[in-house]
């Protein structure tokens, strides 16, 4: 069930980067949205893709900071809110070794 909270939150997360009108470069805005939406696919979709915890968390943390620039309102916020409750105990886990 989490999985599936997860997936929405990177595929909405996704959406508003490529068409919520952010003033970013473009090849930043689509490389975040193309990760997002293949963790969003993984979460639905068992795809076998290999991906390093530090794109997944870097990613997520990236995508956070570059919603708080749109405009999206009460959506923004909570999706704020997942990516960075999903991003940070992989970080911590990552930086401190296992």
């Amino acid at each position: 069930m989490i999985e599936k909270i997860y997936g929405m939150a990177d595929f909405a997360a996704a959406g508003i980067l490529l068409f919520g009108g952010l003033q970013a470069p473009a090849i930043l805005l689509y490389m975040c949205a193309l990760v997002l939406g293949l963790k969003g696919m993984m979460s639905f979709v068992p795809v076998p893709i290999y991906m390093p915890s530090v794109l997944m968390c870097g990613t997520d943390i990236v995508a956070a900071a570059l919603l708080i620039f749109s405009g999206a309102g009460l959506i923004k916020a909570i999706i704020i809110l997942i990516l960075f409750f999903k991003a940070i105990p992989g970080l911590v886990f990552m930086l401190f070794g296992k």
